[in-house]
């Protein structure tokens, strides 16, 4: 009895177990190898795909790892290669025959341009039998199921399949494969010998040659392929630009027009891939416009493009990669402000070793020093934020009123930021004193004069914020206005802002 272990199970359990045990005795039957067999395979989800060979495991991973560094136009053409490889494999029964270790894709043997198994290169047996095996793998559907209920019915009589072969099913059917292959823009279907697949030209992503010579033209998201009558090419676009541009600088037309008018330019540039020096300028002067006209979310489109056409320039001129071209420079000064406006500390950081490893003199041209000044300049900006250091801060807001090269710095300053630093600041000076001349804070705070900027005087400023009935003899009460101060600096939406730039 000591030897002897009785498990206690739950009552659920035993009602379970006493359920099953009827229906065997009910059935009166025992379990066919076959049927074991197909229980398996319905746990194991026995198909083509969950009995790969290792070898086509690792070929597949290793090709998507591989893709991670195609364009996304290459990404297509690699899908759509992969994805025939696996057919053809699957249409003449090559799956655990192919030698995958050797197998290549053209998108990334650009001497193999033919998409074609290795099995039927390395095998004239196979490639003489291969068009007999696709003629089969294309039988019509009703065949198709046929061999799927012949399958199923080998299974049930014991019969064992062989794990080498591939079963045909519904999906390798003639009108399958043609409703699978309209939905990624296929005309037609593969060859039926394998030697050669090639790529719908619609696929290819090829660019569009422009044919229109309007001069204005809409901007209109594109939902389908560009009409080459509606985009124009690159001389007429050049012309389209001063154009505007002129209409917009000499006969005050708004910034909607100017900002639509851009965007299309833009937009017949990217579909016909051209990537040159207009493209910078028409990248550069709409990133001012946007800035000019308080767009910071258009601003942020443009500088973003504009650090992808500044690397390519360089790669495609064999310059130094941490050569910072002139106006590179000036767009860099724009974006540490923009990081400053936004918050985005961690991005300015990564900005600054970029700056530490191209901050050298003789990789720059006449005037590049002054750009460095610039932006070491707006780089401390970061620093005094942080610090909460107002004295410094507002030394270098007025240090950038007078640099020319960069003017939408004290612009961008101007009308997101130095409000919610005077905000800031009066209310740690409130905290130290009872009493304050306006004279003296106007000047500490960097205030203009009235008559040359009234947005940026202190009559305005108090206004806005009700802070003049805290004034009595030309005096600020400090005492009276922190309380104030407090509400505004703590509110949840002091230092908001959202993507289109709105404070």
């Amino acid at each position: 009895m000591g030897s002897t272990y009785n498990e206690v199970q739950p009552l659920s359990r035993r009602r379970k177990a006493d359920k099953k045990g009827s229906e065997v005795q009910v059935n009166n039957t025992e379990p066919s190898s076959g049927n074991m067999q197909e229980s398996s395979n319905r746990k194991t989800g026995d198909s083509s795909a969950q009995n790969w060979p290792p070898s086509l495991q690792r070929f597949v991973s290793n090709s998507f790892i591989r893709a991670g560094s195609l364009s996304d136009e290459e990404k297509v053409v690699f899908n759509y290669q992969l994805q025939k490889l696996m057919e053809m494999a699957i249409a003449t029964n090559t799956i655990w025959k192919n030698d995958w270790e050797s197998q290549h894709l053209p998108i990334f043997d650009k001497r193999n341009p033919n998409l074609q198994l290795v099995y039927f290169q390395n095998s004239d047996q196979g490639a003489n039998n291969a068009p007999s095996v696709i003629q089969n793998a294309q039988a019509p559907e009703n065949n198709a199921r046929g061999q799927k209920k012949n399958a199923k019915r080998s299974v049930g009589s014991n019969a064992i399949p062989n794990q080498t072969e591939v079963p045909t099913d519904d999906y390798d059917s003639q009108e399958r494969k043609k409703r699978r292959m309209a939905r990624f823009g296929s005309k037609s279907l593969s060859n039926a010998s394998g030697s050669s697949y090639s790529i719908p030209k619609k696929r290819q992503d090829e660019p569009v040659v422009g044919l229109c010579q309007d001069l204005e033209k809409n901007y209109l998201r594109l939902t389908s392929e560009p009409d080459p009558l509606k985009v124009r090419p690159l001389s007429v676009l050049e012309r389209s630009y001063d154009y505007v541009l002129g209409k917009y600088r000499n006969s005050g037309f708004s910034y909607s027009y100017i900002n639509n008018q851009f965007k299309s330019i833009r937009q017949d540039l990217t579909v016909q891939h051209i990537k040159n020096d207009f493209s910078i300028k028409v990248y550069e002067t709409h990133a001012r416009i946007a800035l000019e006209s308080k767009d910071l979310g258009e601003f942020n489109q443009c500088q973003s493009q504009l650090r992808y056409f500044y690397q390519l320039k360089k790669e495609n001129e064999n310059i130094d990669l941490t050569y910072l071209l002139p106006f590179e420079l000036e767009f860099l000064c724009y974006r540490i402000v923009y990081m400053l406006l936004t918050a985005n500390h961690s991005e300015i950081n990564k900005l600054r070793l970029v700056v530490i490893n191209s901050c050298n003199e003789d990789k720059g041209e006449s005037g590049s020093t002054n750009f460095f000044k610039y932006i070491s300049k707006a780089f401390q900006l970061q620093n005094c934020i942080i610090e909460g250091d107002y004295h410094t801060f507002f030394e270098i807001y007025g240090y950038f009123k007078n640099v020319s090269d960069a003017y939408l710095v004290h612009h961008l300053l101007k009308y997101y930021l130095v409000s919610k630093e005077r905000l800031k600041a009066l209310h740690t000076i409130s905290k130290a004193y009872k009493k304050l001349p306006v004279p003296y804070i106007s000047q500490l705070l960097a205030f203009g004069n009235s008559k040359d900027d009234e947005t940026d005087s202190w009559e305005h400023f108090g206004k806005q914020y009700k802070l003049n009935d805290c004034i009595s003899n030309n005096e600020l009460d400090c005492t009276s206005v922190r309380y104030r101060l407090q509400q505004i600096v703590t509110a949840p939406n002091f230092s908001k802002i959202d993507i289109k730039g709105q404070v």
